[in-house]
């Protein structure tokens, strides 16, 4: 029984040793650069690594895009899961990154890309860092009649933007596969 109990402690000791090791590489990350594992998009620096929001159970890194990312959406750092990020020592051109996300002056609009996320971005919100629409509608025109929906596309799906334009707030109309609608910009993300 002693021995029994001897190599559950070694064992158990080991275990936590190892968790200490993983913690603090996570914890290392800070200052590098994160990148989205599924399609290598610029998420941001590492500013600090915490729990996440609403899943403390999870380890999240607090990304920041910067002033370049800042002027063209007023967002603040955002957090990920760990597990969704590539972390690189060094970044690619942000202004680059930029034309997936925005259609900026950076690129031809038709030569651009988004990601339309439906993860709760609101940090009042009792859902922040939650997926709450999964499936993103798709509209026949911008604002407040945006007319019917015209399709729907899944949480994390790559978009080519056609064109943007402003009315109660800014929408993109984009295409995925032979889809094409207008989406709210409350749907664009760095992802």
């Amino acid at each position: 029984m002693k021995k029994i109990l001897k190599w559950i402690l070694i064992i158990f000791g080991i275990l936590f040793f190892i968790g200490i090791i993983a913690g603090g590489s996570n914890k290392s990350n800070v200052g590098k650069y994160a990148y989205n594992k599924s399609n290598d998009v610029y998420l941001g620096k590492i500013i600090e690594l915490k729990p996440c929001g609403n899943k403390p159970s999870i380890n999240c890194y607090i990304a920041d895009f910067g002033n370049l990312h800042n002027q063209y959406s007023g967002s603040r750092p955002l957090e990920y899961p760990i597990d969704i990020v590539d972390v690189k020592d060094d970044m690619s051109n942000p202004k680059e990154d930029l034309k997936y996300i925005y259609g900026s002056e950076y690129c031809i609009l038709e030569d651009c890309f988004l990601i339309l996320s439906g993860i709760e971005r609101d940090k009042n919100s009792n859902a922040f860092g939650e997926l709450v629409v999964p499936e993103i509608n798709l509209w026949e025109n911008t604002g407040l009649n945006r007319g019917k929906v015209v399709g729907k596309i899944k949480h994390n799906t790559k978009v080519q933007i056609l064109n943007k334009k402003e009315t109660d707030q800014l929408y993109y109309l984009v295409k995925f596969d032979n889809l094409t609608g207008w989406v709210s910009e409350l749907f664009v993300v760095i992802e």
